[in-house]
C-alpha cells in the first residue's frame, strides 16, 4: 500500500517528514490511515521507505542474495530473550533396582 505521510512519522529506521511517500503493508496502512498519520497516495513518485510484513525496511539492493530466514521480529527477539532468562526444570531420573 502506498502511502504518504501527514505527520512526522518513524517508519524502517528512518524518520519522514509530512508528505514524504512510502510503502507498508495493507494492515499497517489501513492502522495509519485511521489515525491520521497517512492517506493514500497514487502519484508518481517513488516511496522513501518501503516496510516488510514485520515493519522493517526493505533495502532490495542491501539485501539481494542474503540468507534472511533467521531474521526474527522485535516480539519473537523478546520472547526468545524471556525464555532464555526462564529456569530450565529437569525430571529427576531413578535407577532402577535390580
Amino acid at each position: 500500500m502506498k502511502l504518504k505521510t501527514t505527520k512526522v512519522l518513524y517508519l524502517g529506521g528512518q524518520v519522514l517528514r509530512e508528505g514524504q511517500v512510502f510503502k507498508t503493508t495493507d494492515p499497517h496502512g489501513k492502522e495509519l490511515k485511521e489515525k491520521g498519520y497517512a492517506v493514500d497516495d497514487d502519484g508518481p513518485s517513488d516511496p522513501l521507505v518501503e516496510l516488510g510484513e514485520h515493519g522493517w525496511a526493505l533495502d532490495t539492493e542491501r539485501t539481494a542474495g542474503l540468507d534472511t530466514s533467521a531474521i526474527v521480529s522485535p516480539g519473537q527477539a523478546a520472547a526468545q530473550e524471556v525464555a532464555a532468562k526462564q529456569p530450565r526444570t529437569t525430571t529427576a531420573r531413578t535407577k532402577k533396582s535390580s
